[in-house]
Parts: C-alpha cells; structure tokens; sequence
C-alpha cells in the first residue's frame, strides 16, 4: 500500500457521511492505538479510554461510532456500523491485488477451464475439467480435484484440498471394508473464500455444494455431499459430517461438529464446540454437546466481532 494517499473527504463521500475536522491525507488502515500520521481506524465501541486514545493521535482519521458525537477532536465520520464501513473502505480504497499469473511450479491439467484475471499460487494441483471463474485467486499448494467447478471473485487459501475422494466405507461379511469410490466432485459459486488447509470432499455421486457468498475459515472439513447455502459463515476448526444440509446466513462456530444427514435452517447460529445431533431450526441458536435449542436469533446475520 506504499504511496496510496487519499483525502479524507473522498472517505466520508463514499460512506455518504459528514466529515468532521481537517481534511487530511489517509494512506494507511491501522489499529486504533495508532500514532503513525494519516492512520485510517475504525471505533465501534464508546468509552472513555477510547475517547482519550482517539484525541491522543490529532493526524489520523477515524470512522467512529455515532455515539461518539461530540467528544472527538481528531478528524473523524460518525457511522452507524463502523466496521462494517472501515470493511467497505478498505475493500475500496486499499484492495488487496493479486497479479492475473500462473506462477511457473503450478500443475495446471490443459482440460481445465480457467477465467480472466486469475492467480494460480506455487505448488497447486488443477487436476482434469476443473472449471474456474474470472478475478479468482488459487493461492500455494493447493489442489483442486477433477471436475470441480469454482466461480467468479473466490478466494481459495493456501494448502487447501477440493473434490478429492472423501471417508466411505461398508464391510462385507467378514469384516473387512469396501471402499464406496466418490463419482461426483465439488460446485463453488460466486465471491467464496475458502480458508487455508481446509478441505471440501468430492460428492458421493452428485456434488458437494457450496453457494454463492460462502466464506470458510481455516482448518475447515465438509465431507461429501453436503449443502452449505448462501451467505453461510463456518469458523476454524468446524467439522461438517456427509450430507449435511446448511441453510442460508447460518453461523457454525469453532470447532463446532454436525453430524451426517443433518439440517441445520436458515438464519441458525450453532456456538462454539457445539456437537449438533439432531436438526436446527431456522434462526435457533444452539450450543452445548449434545446441542440444545438456547433461545432465537434477534436477527438474520451472524454476530459481529467489535474492536
């Protein structure tokens, strides 16, 4: 981000928010205990301490809660969802580019499809008839497994392993176990991430599914078959079991366990270390081992994490 300089005005014109003192340059996202000149922060908590740390750094510029009217000296928006417009700020003002390149140790399989504006990492595996969309970025040591389908504008981590053969076995009368062989593969839709060293399991004999806004933290395991619906979040850790039908907007917290076969609605939130057993209703939230209805959802999006 070296030699970005943008105008705080230009800031507050694309939130669509009153900009409050000088007009300065902003060439940098920082944390809020900042000193560095030009320091762009984010508050979305009101307290004293913070009031004092803001109005400590006069050269950094701030986009503040609103109940933060009035007791801020510093250059400063008043926002009614910080972080969510220091995200958009960021995403706008300060992206974060990767070069359109094939980078020269990747093994690319010539049947497979792949869009414009893409960067393939060092290291990764496309294997035959894998599909991927425009403005995608497949990062180091990956491995993508025939027939996958990935879409535009995703984000697949490094160490990462999609559409390989997942667990299914059945013994035979003396014990010993028959391998039941994988036939489908894994469909990603559009502006899905994918954290690093996860790992999606190809379909039994139809697809793994995973739609369209999905974002995936690290050490993540979905095993075959399984439907993860739009807008879904699934933290670190968690371990989705086959067949497992996710709605939209869920939530499934760290290392959180769903066992195969299950539903889980739209708008659920499952908490952390959860063991999920039996179906969750759409906007339960649920936790414990086994996992226990707690109470509704006050709303449909998952919790925010605030700094």
């Amino acid at each position: 981000m070296t030699g970005i300089m943008i105008d705080a005005s230009a800031i507050a014109d694309f939130l669509s928010l009153d900009l409050y003192g000088e007009d300065l340059k902003v060439n940098k996202p920082s944390d809020l205990n900042s000193s560095e000149c030009g320091a762009l922060k984010f508050a979305g908590i009101v307290s004293d301490k913070y009031v004092k740390i803001i109005n400590s750094n006069p050269d950094s510029f701030v986009i503040a809660l609103d109940g933060y009217e009035g007791l801020l000296s510093t250059t400063h928006v008043l926002s009614k969802n910080p972080r969510l417009d220091f995200c958009k700020v960021l995403q706008h003002f300060f992206p974060i580019v990767y070069p359109a390149k094939i980078e020269g140790s990747a093994i690319v399989n010539p049947d497979a499809v792949l869009g414009k504006n893409i960067y393939i990492g060092h290291n990764v595996v496309i294997e035959e008839a894998v599909i991927i969309g425009d403005n995608s970025v497949v990062l180091h040591n990956v491995i993508i497994g025939k027939g996958v389908r990935i879409g535009k504008n995703c984000l697949i981590k490094s160490g990462s392993v999609i559409g390989q053969k997942g667990f299914g076995f059945e013994r035979d009368h003396d014990g010993c176990p028959i391998p039941f062989n994988h036939y489908g593969s894994v469909t990603i839709g559009d502006h899905v991430e994918i954290g690093a060293l996860s790992t999606i399991a190809c379909g039994v004999l139809s697809d793994t599914i995973i739609e369209d806004m999905v974002k995936i933290d690290d050490h993540v395991f979905i095993a075959h078959n399984t439907r993860v619906g739009k807008g879904s979040f699934i933290i670190a850790c968690a371990e989705i079991s086959g067949s497992v039908s996710i709605g939209e907007n869920v939530w499934i917290g760290p290392n959180a366990s769903v066992i195969d076969k299950c539903a889980i609605g739209n708008n659920a939130l499952i908490g952390i270390g959860a063991v999920v057993t039996r179906p969750v209703g759409e906007g339960i939230v649920s936790a414990g081992n086994p996992a226990r209805k707690l109470r509704m959802k006050e709303c449909d999006v998952g919790p925010e994490h605030k700094t």
